[in-house]
């Protein structure tokens, strides 16, 4: 996942949601891995949840900062603000996926 990461101030704003894809995908591979000794621990995977939501704030961020949003076209804007608002809510959904119903009952 460090490639991608490393790169996310580059991406545009549809390869940072299909980034998110991913990471839910990394994740749970990283969690469910019986090869990984000790366990992953919760609190560090917490954590993970933490840093990746700063990355992308500050990336969904970077994107406006970088465009004057009072002198573009509406229609531009309101292209990205969806685009920024599909990203939040697919985080938002993996983690819950991932916390609510795949690691449901988890021991770890």
């Amino acid at each position: 996942m460090s490639g991608p990461f490393a790169e996310l101030e580059t991406l545009n704003l549809g390869q940072v949601s299909s980034l998110v894809d991913d990471i839910q995908d990394a994740l749970d591979q990283i969690w469910r891995d019986p090869n990984i000794h000790p366990l992953y621990p919760q609190d560090r995977m917490e954590h993970f949840f933490k840093v990746t939501t700063k990355a992308l704030g500050s990336r969904i961020e970077k994107e406006f900062k970088e465009n004057d949003i009072w002198q573009s076209s509406f229609s531009e804007i309101r292209v990205k603000l969806n685009e920024c608002m599909r990203i939040c809510r697919g985080w938002k959904s993996r983690t819950t996926e991932l916390t609510r119903e795949f690691w449901k009952g988890s021991n770890s």
